[in-house]
């Protein structure tokens, strides 16, 4: 069976999608199973998957004129049909789909939905891509003969606001490289030290992008809980649109020299940053799923969320929900975790177990069910 791939909208490998896109072909090319020959096309600034030796892989890099959103957008409207048809491929495989998609007629077309945030974020987008995520998308996601929803949360979505009948959607969530984050994961005291880091720390694992990651909140809420614990906020992750917001609030509070604004971290420095941290926040106002709440876990640290979209799904009973627009519920919630040993020590342990149930593994296997599957009659995996 061949098998084409849109591994296309993945910043690469920076984001969520990013990180979804590479262990998924990753995984796909170290399962030995699988017999499919894939041609995966990738967009042509990103590398991450340059490393991928296998025969059955075939990557292929898009010209730089299809390197814009709009460019990438036409593409997969006008030359992946084409394209699709002339290779007389089996199947193709939407890794971004509610970034991405085009109609194929004739072709079985399966595509994964992360989430539909831009029905939950008030100006996410600029006027263009707007109207691409709400008019077009939803119109192509119904065209699809299989959705794959990465929760639960965003299946209610792809049913309540996009139309999506029951029968074509299946959820696989997803995994987390548990692994690199696992308990035996090195302690490199110079990584700390090169990001300023000398209290103990909450981390949140996030681009800074306003208003849906929701960093403001926590920064203020942080401001509430420094009266009653000495700690410092550490935030990872590259700047990305509305990003000023969070600086200017962090600088209008004067916490420049308790906030850390690390910006991207390497992937071999961010376990030790995960684990080292004293608790892990996640304030995202919607999610479609939260791999970091899962490395968090793997990681051994106790870890708090937010009440909404997927994250609770996720969490389970590993650790402690807050409403992300209550500050005070927020700093009371991180306060309790800090302050008392024994709810850290249930939520470390509890995570843990959690986390272990999600593996990439496991994800691979339930899309290649599918992949081969020849009916769109799907059951949630």
């Amino acid at each position: 069976m061949k098998v084409l791939i849109s591994a296309c909208a993945a910043d690469n490998g920076q984001s969520g999608i990013g990180h979804y896109i590479e262990s998924i072909v990753e995984n796909l090319a170290n399962d030995p199973s699988s017999q499919e020959h894939y041609i995966v096309y990738v967009e042509g600034r990103d590398d991450f998957l340059d490393e991928i030796d296998d025969r059955r892989f075939q990557v292929r890099k898009l010209s730089p004129m299809f390197s814009s959103v709009a460019g990438n957008i036409l593409w997969h409207f006008l030359l992946l049909p084409i394209i699709a048809l002339w290779s007389r491929v089996s199947v193709v495989v939407f890794l971004a789909a509610n970034r991405r998609l085009g109609f194929i007629p004739g072709v079985r077309t399966i595509g994964v939905v992360h989430d539909l945030s831009q029905l939950h974020i008030v100006g996410k987008y600029d006027r263009f891509r707007t109207f691409y995520v709400l008019k077009l998308l939803p119109i192509l996601m119904r065209r699809l003969s299989q959705v794959i929803a990465v929760s639960h949360s965003t299946a209610k979505d792809l049913r309540s606001f996009v139309k999506v009948p029951d029968t074509k959607i299946a959820v696989i969530h997803n995994g987390a490289d548990l692994k690199r984050f696992a308990y035996h994961v090195p302690f490199y005291s110079d990584v700390l030290t090169k990001y300023g880091i000398t209290k103990p720390y909450i981390i949140y694992t996030a681009r800074l992008e306003y208003p849906g990651k929701n960093h403001v909140k926590l920064i203020e809420a942080f401001c509430k809980l420094r009266k009653t614990c000495d700690v410092q906020l550490v935030l990872t992750g590259a700047q990305w649109k509305g990003s000023e917001p969070i600086l200017e609030r962090i600088a209008d509070l004067n916490l420049a020299s308790e906030i850390i604004v690390t910006g991207f971290v390497p992937a071999e420095e961010l376990p030790v940053l995960v684990q080292q941290a004293a608790l892990f926040a996640f304030p995202s106002l919607y999610e479609g799923f939260g791999i970091p709440l899962l490395e968090s876990m793997a990681a051994g640290t106790a870890v708090c969320a937010a009440n909404v979209s997927s994250l609770p799904e996720v969490l389970g009973d590993a650790g402690l929900l807050f409403d992300p627009n209550d500050t005070e519920d927020m700093a009371r919630v991180m306060q309790s975790i800090l302050q008392n040993a024994e709810i850290r020590s249930d939520l470390v342990e509890k995570g843990h177990k959690r986390s272990a149930t999600f593996t990439w593994q496991r994800t691979v296997k339930a899309m290649n069910v599918l992949i081969q599957m020849p009916s769109p009659s799907l059951k949630v995996a």
